[in-house]
């Protein structure tokens, strides 16, 4: 309580602190005619959530939420008159005080005024409602939940009266209002036998246990019955609490999920398409009861369609009606079909699925709104059709009976399918049954003996032509054996024997012959094939055979053979006497004799050889693969008697033969000629045989005389023709030649040169062309052709060392022949050269004592063009056109851009010792300094680690930078300087002094190419004497001039008049990105790269660029 309460007296303060402190309730005092609180306890500060100092000076209105401010002014001033106020909480209306944190506690409130010291004051007790309230909502939300549920709910006094019954229990009975049953027993509701049974069982259970679940049928107040799932429970006041739920919608669906199934089960049974639809029609009718029920097929139907002009038929797909229910034909004048876009069916059927409409009339794509149909349930079924269902009344069908509609369609598309496939099989039965009695009497027509038998030898399968032949009938055939027709037991143990191999092995067996003896004594000779067979229906072994009836053919056979080899006499004599090679008759003559004589082999053999050996040179017969030698050394066998004895003879077969069975074996032999000898392989000897073999002989030795005569004869006509031809040949290559090398020693310009050398191309070959090398590169710049385009595109392509570039290089003749293997690995030229239509490629290059001018590649479209007269002629002319060129070269005239490149060795002087298998090809040199040498290019067949050990042992020589461009190429810059042991001031002083530019350099591992540039044909010899003091050897491997209309300028190099330290400057910055953007270098480190000052530097560029930029707009 407040210590300092605002009466003045101070024996309230006493009485209100006292009273505070017992009261457990919260308690508040208020002056009554302020309404200002005054006093409060410690119950009151929780139940308000505030302390004690901010509850005293509220005005008591303050205390409960603002919107209830009336309520409670009104209620204190009751109080005020004297008037004891007691407020309860209730659900509806409570009554609510404002907690500190905004939020309401319902309170029950007793007010009451006192007066103390005389001064009226209002005492107010406060006690928490929440409990209650919750409590309260709880029941009052259950009482609403029994009232909402369907199931039933009652309770009963212990006397079985109604004291309470929700809407669910009133209706459940056909009432409509709870005071119908209200304080009637629950036996109004049963029927006698049913009261009996609860009196009886049913509550004796309940009394004992506290409750009991089953089913009761119970009464309507119609008299009509319901059957109910019913849970009573004992009540703590001797009550019952009765639960019914009405089962008749179960039973409803039970019975039609009972009806469903007999159904499904007789749409299963149905064979027939149509009788699975009308059987699925009549079933839901029955259970659905709805008049209308039917169902669409999906069918291609014809259609007209009427252009401008005329109608035409077309076809399309439509719903086509296969049965409707007799009820449903009644409501309906006609049953439509149903056309792609053109009804509700149509459009259930593309979507593939269920719709339902409860309003058919009012759906925009109804086939007819004034249809007496009013609900319509569209179920499609897989990609046949559509079943539909109809009421007449819209809103006609319940979920439970659409669910009920689906699930017989679910049925119906099994059914249809079982249908379908029913319809399939009795259509392969009856195909196969036609098939098979097809095949009977296909096999019972033909002439060929066909059975089938067990490991039993027993027939399991006979055509009547192997009836005929025992004398039976293929009935009685069938189940016995080859022993119970025929008398001959050596058949039967063949055919037994045959038969038993057949199916140990699983291999089949043919009999080129045997022999049956019939049933009338006749012997016949059949043909037969016997395989593996398993019967149908059976996992036994069998056997399968066809047997033909050749007796009539062998007979015939052996007159034949006679007129055969009487025909193939005169057949060998006409065969051996055409041809005009004495191997060609050796091959007709065997091949005529196998095909009439039956024999192991036919041979001949041939002594012209260098150590007399005979060797088989001809052969043909069934074992020509493995049986006779192939080669007889001299005097090792009979066979060479042959030669001694000219006749015919009869040998053991090991005289030829060397195998196994050469002691089984005979050898006719007879002497074709002095050096070949005829041999025939047989069984046994044959005097028939033997007369004609020697007949043969005879024809073919004449034959042999011919042929020898006649090769001769062409053979001496054939030299003359080619002496002549050849002789031609030489006179107009060696005219070519003269007329090249005249031509040549008039000419007085390089240009002349080359067009001599192409003129003198185009009259030994198809294609020339004539181009510079260059040695730094390695590459061929074709300058003259004699037609455009061709091969001399390869070397404007490619980096491969083609033949022009081995020629040069090589300083020889490269030939390159198609289907040859090139020794020089020139098959991808082959390759691309045969792209153009050419077949043979001969490179060579126009040289001077070692130096290389240019060089030259003649192409034929012919192979075997360039023999040797032809290279030997195509040296004269380009050894002629190479001096041509070393003399232009020294009397070219002044300011005349020249190239010239030294092979230098002993050592290299620029890159000594490098490793095998590289090669540094250097693309731009800069001198920088007097003691300095920058360069830049690339280095092949190195790795990063290899090159960077290399550059790391070598004097003189630093990396600059190493990038990977592409496999095991690099892309290097390395600085070269001078080193005790090593110094390249003499390269440097004749680059000075004759004022010319080393412009790339090409190093392998034993020398380095120089390439020099020079306007001054003079320093050549020179520079070669200058750098003796670097290398011991120094040859001089190519020279050539360039030409005027390819150079840009004035200068040493092709410049516009730069100096040589102009040049060098401004083609390296350009190397080393100083003009790109960014800048590759600055222009500091270019500076200290030439060793001078920046601003001498930027003297040198400015002045090269205002050249090249004059000379470019000049």
């Amino acid at each position: 309580m407040s210590p300092e309460p605002t009466s003045p007296d101070r024996d309230a303060d006493t009485f209100l602190a006292r009273l505070a402190i017992e009261a457990p309730s919260p308690i508040l005092v208020a002056e009554a005619d302020t309404g200002t609180v005054v006093a409060v306890n410690e119950a009151a500060t929780d139940l308000f959530g505030r302390d004690r100092s901010s509850l005293i000076g509220m005005h008591q209105t303050e205390l409960h939420p603002p919107e209830t401010e009336t309520r409670h002014r009104e209620g204190f001033e009751a109080v005020q008159k004297g008037q004891q106020q007691h407020a309860i909480a209730e659900v509806d209306d409570p009554v609510t005080i404002l907690r500190a944190d905004g939020s309401t506690v319902p309170v029950d409130a007793t007010s009451t005024t006192i007066t103390h010291g005389g001064t009226e004051y209002v005492l107010g007790v406060f006690q928490d409602a929440s409990e209650r309230m919750a409590y309260l909502d709880r029941l009052e939300r259950q009482a609403t939940a029994m009232d909402l549920t369907t199931s039933g709910i009652a309770l009963l006094n212990d006397d079985g009266e109604y004291t309470y019954l929700n809407d669910a229990h009133v209706t459940m009975f056909g009432y409509e209002d709870p005071d119908e049953l209200r304080g009637d027993t629950w036996r109004q509701v049963y029927t006698n036998d049913v009261i009996e049974r609860i009196e009886a069982e049913i509550l004796p259970i309940v009394e004992k246990t506290g409750s009991w679940d089953g089913e009761l049928v119970g009464v309507k107040r119609d008299g009509s019955s319901i059957t109910q799932q019913v849970s009573l429970a004992r009540l703590p006041d001797g009550g019952i609490a009765c639960v019914n739920i009405d089962l008749t919608e179960r039973e409803r669906r039970l019975r039609r999920l009972e009806e469903t199934r007999s159904l499904a089960e007789e749409m299963m049974m149905a064979n027939e398409y149509e009788a699975v639809i009308e059987t699925a029609i009549e079933g839901v009718t029955e259970i659905i009861d709805r008049p209308f029920s039917g169902y669409w097929a999906c069918k291609t139907v014809e259609t007209e369609t009427t252009a401008a002009t005329a109608s035409e038929q077309t076809v399309t797909d439509a719903l086509v009606p296969v049965a409707v229910s007799s009820a449903g034909q009644s409501i309906v004048d006609e049953v439509p079909e149903f056309r792609p876009g053109e009804s509700l069916a149509w459009k259930a059927f593309d979507a593939g699925t269920p719709a339902y409409y409860p309003d058919v009339a009012a759906e925009a794509h109804a086939h007819n709104r004034k249809t007496p149909i009013g609900a319509e349930f569209i179920v499609p079924v897989g990609d046949d059709g559509v079943f539909i269902v109809g009421a007449p009344d819209t809103a006609g069908f319940d979920e439970s009976e659409r669910e009920l509609v689906l699930i017989i369609t679910q049925y119906l598309s099994t059914a249809i399918q079982l249908a379908a496939q029913r319809r399939q099989l009795r259509e392969a039965r009856d195909r196969i049954e036609a098939e098979r009695d097809q095949l009977e009497r296909i096999i019972n027509a033909v002439p060929q003996l066909i059975f089938a038998k067990n490991t039993d030898g027993e027939f399991l399968l006979a055509n009547e032509a192997v009836a005929e032949a025992y004398g039976t009938t293929v009935t009685d055939l069938i189940g016995s054996t080859d022993a119970d027709f025929t008398a001959d037991p050596d058949e039967v143990d063949a055919f037994t024997e045959d038969d038993q191999r057949v199916i140990e092995t699983g291999d089949p067996l043919y009999r080129a012959e045997e022999t049956l003896t019939d049933a009338t004594g006749t012997e016949r000779v059949l043909e037969t094939w016997k395989i593996p067979f398993t019967p149908l229906d059976s996992d036994d072994d069998a056997i399968l055979g066809v047997a033909n009836d050749i007796t009539e053919l062998t007979d015939a056979r052996d007159e034949i053979d006679r007129q055969r080899r009487l025909t193939n006499l005169y057949a060998v004599s006409n065969r051996v006497f055409q041809v005009t090679d004495p191997a060609d008759a050796f091959d007709a003559c065997v091949e005529a004799i196998a095909d009439v004589v039956t024999a192991d082999e036919i041979g001949v053999y041939n002594r012209d050889t260098p150590d007399g050996a005979l060797v088989r040179i001809a052969t043909a017969g069934d074992e020509s693969e493995t049986a006779s030698r192939q080669r007889i050394p001299p005097g090792e066998t009979d066979l060479w008697g042959a030669f001694n004895e000219p006749g015919t003879y009869w040998l053991d077969g090991d005289a030829v033969l060397d195998s196994t069975v050469a002691g089984e074996k005979h050898a006719l032999v007879t002497q074709l000629d002095d050096a070949s000898l005829l041999s025939v392989i047989v069984e046994e000897p044959d005097e028939t045989l033997e007369s004609f073999i020697r007949a043969v002989s005879q024809q073919v030795s004449a034959a042999l005389t011919q042929i020898h005569q006649q090769t001769s004869i062409e053979g001496l006509s054939g030299d003359v023709a080619r002496t002549e031809q050849q002789a031609d040949r030489y006179r107009n290559l060696w005219a070519a030649v003269a007329e090249a090398v005249e031509t040549l020693v008039a000419a007085d310009t390089a240009a002349a040169v080359r067009d001599a050398v192409i003129d003198f191309g185009d009259r030994v070959a198809e294609y020339a062309l004539v181009g510079t090398y260059d040695p730094v590169t390695e590459r061929v710049d074709p300058l003259s052709v004699s037609e455009p385009g061709g091969p001399a595109k390869l070397y404007e392509t490619s980096e491969e060392p083609f033949p022009a570039v081995a020629a040069a290089s090589q300083n020889e003749q490269q030939r390159v022949v198609d289907r040859r293997a090139p020794p020089n690995g020139h098959g991808e030229y082959v390759s691309r050269l045969l792209q153009f239509g050419y077949r043979e490629s001969l490179a060579a290059p126009l040289s001077y004592h070692g130096t290389v001018h240019a060089v030259a590649e003649f192409t034929s479209t012919d192979v075997g063009r360039f023999n040797e007269p032809e290279r030997r002629a195509i040296e004269a002319v380009t050894d002629a056109a190479g001096m041509r060129l070393s003399s232009l070269d020294s009397t070219h005239g002044a300011n005349a851009p020249l190239v010239f490149d030294l092979e230098c060795q002993n050592p290299s002087p620029l890159f000594p010792d490098l490793p095998a298998d590289g090669t540094v090809v250097v693309e731009h040199v800069a001198l920088t300094g007097r003691e300095h040498f920058h360069m830049t290019g690339r280095i092949e067949g190195y790795t990063d680690t290899a090159f960077r050990d290399y550059v790391a042992v070598t004097p003189g020589l630093e990396l600059e930078k190493i990038d990977s461009v592409e496999g095991d190429a690099h892309e290097v810059a390395v600085r070269m300087t001078d080193t005790p042991s090593r110094s390249l001031a003499p390269v440097r002083d004749v680059l000075i002094e004759t004022d010319t530019q080393l412009r790339g350099v090409r190093s392998r591992p034993n020398a380095d190419v120089l390439e020099f540039w020079t306007t001054d044909p003079t320093v050549v010899g020179h520079v070669r004497e200058k750098l003796s003091a670097v290398s011991e050897s120094r040859r001089l491997v190519s020279k050539r001039h360039l030409s005027r209309s390819i150079e840009v300028g004035d200068g040493p190099s092709g410049s516009p008049g730069l100096t040589h330290r102009q040049q060098e400057i401004a083609e390296t910055a350009l190397q080393e990105g100083y003009y790109d953007d960014p800048r590759g270098i600055s222009g500091a480190d270019l500076a200290d790269r030439f060793d001078v000052s920046s601003s001498t530097l930027h003297q040198h560029l400015r002045a090269a660029e205002s050249k090249i930029m004059r000379g470019f707009f000049e």
